[in-house]
C-alpha cells in the first residue's frame, strides 16, 4: 500500500520574542496513521522533544539536529507511529527559551505502525537554491526495506515567514503544499537503495534539509479481483448443486 501525505498544519514565529513551545494541530486524524513534524528554531545550544496533545513522546529520527552554523537556526524531525484518531495538538519544547520558532506537521498514511523508521539523513547548506536539485538532505545508507515511502523536508533559515521565491520538488518528488519557509516532498519507490531529498528554488538562501524513509505497510499479495472471487464462489456452489442432483456422490 503506498504511503500518502493526508494533511498538513503550520505554526511560525518568526518574532525576536523567546518562547520554549511551538505547537500546531491536525483534526480528523485516522487510526494507525503516522505523524511527523519537522521544527525549525533559533538554536545556540538548545535541545528540543516533541509531544501530542496526551502527552505521548514523539521519537527523533536517526539524522537528528541539523544546525545552520550562519544563523543559529536549526531543524529536526519527529515522528509518532500508530496515531489514535481524532484531533493532534503537536508541541516542540526546547530546553531554553528561544527565538525564530516553527513548526510543520503531517498525517502520512500508508506506513508501519511499529518501527516505521527506515532511514533519515540530514544536512546545511550555504546560499543554494537556484541551481537545479541543489538543495540537498545529503544521502542516507542504503534502505533495508524495499517498499518505502520517502519524505524530503526543508527549512529556509535565511528567510523569514512568509518567505519569498518559489520552491520546486527534486527530481522524481512531489511537492506537498507552498509553504517556502518549510517545504516538503514526497515519493513511494519499490527497491532498496540509499535516498536523498532534493529541491529547486527560485531564489538562494540558507538551508537545513532532511529525509525520512519511512517503511509502507505490507500487504499480503491476492491473486485475483474481488469480481473474479465471487464467479468462482459462484460457479463452485453451482457445480455443488448440479452434482448433487444427479447424485454422483449418493453412497451405495
Amino acid at each position: 500500500m503506498p504511503g500518502a501525505i493526508v494533511q498538513s498544519g503550520y505554526a511560525v514565529d518568526d518574532s525576536s520574542g523567546t518562547a520554549t513551545t511551538i505547537a500546531a494541530t491536525l483534526t480528523g486524524v485516522s487510526a494507525g496513521n503516522l505523524l511527523v513534524a519537522i521544527v525549525g528554531f533559533g538554536d545556540p545550544t538548545g535541545a528540543i522533544t516533541c509531544s501530542v496533545s496526551d502527552g505521548t513522546a514523539y521519537t527523533a529520527d536517526a539524522a537528528g539536529k541539523v544546525l545552520d552554523t550562519f544563523n543559529t537556526q536549526s531543524s529536526q524531525v519527529f515522528y509518532l507511529p500508530n496515531a489514535g484518531a481524532g484531533s493532534h495538538t503537536i508541541t516542540a519544547t526546547l530546553s531554553v527559551a528561544e527565538s525564530y520558532r516553527r513548526i510543520r506537521v503531517f498525517e502520512i498514511s500508508g506506513v508501519a505502525t511499529a518501527s516505521p523508521e527506515d532511514k533519515a539523513a540530514g544536512q546545511f547548506q550555504s546560499n543554494v537554491g537556484t541551481t537545479t536539485n541543489s538543495i540537498s538532505s545529503g544521502a542516507t545508507a542504503t534502505t533495508t526495506n524495499a517498499n518505502d515511502f520517502v519524505l524530503g523536508l526543508v527549512q529556509d533559515t535565511g528567510s523569514t515567514d512568509p518567505g519569498s521565491g518559489t520552491l520546486a520538488a527534486g527530481t522524481g518528488y512531489t511537492l506537498s503544499g507552498t509553504n517556502q519557509i518549510i517545504g516538503a516532498e514526497y515519493k513511494n519507490v519499490s527497491s532498496v537503495g540509499a535516498q536523498t531529498a532534493t529541491f529547486t528554488d527560485t531564489k538562494n538562501s540558507n538551508r537545513t534539509t532532511h529525509v525520512l524513509v519511512l517503511k509502507q505497510v505490507s500487504t499480503v499479495p491476492i491473486y485475483g479481483t474481488p469480481g473474479q472471487f465471487d464467479k468462482a464462489l459462484l460457479i463452485a456452489s453451482w457445480f455443488d448443486e448440479e452434482t448433487r442432483s444427479a447424485g454422483w456422490f449418493d453412497e451405495e
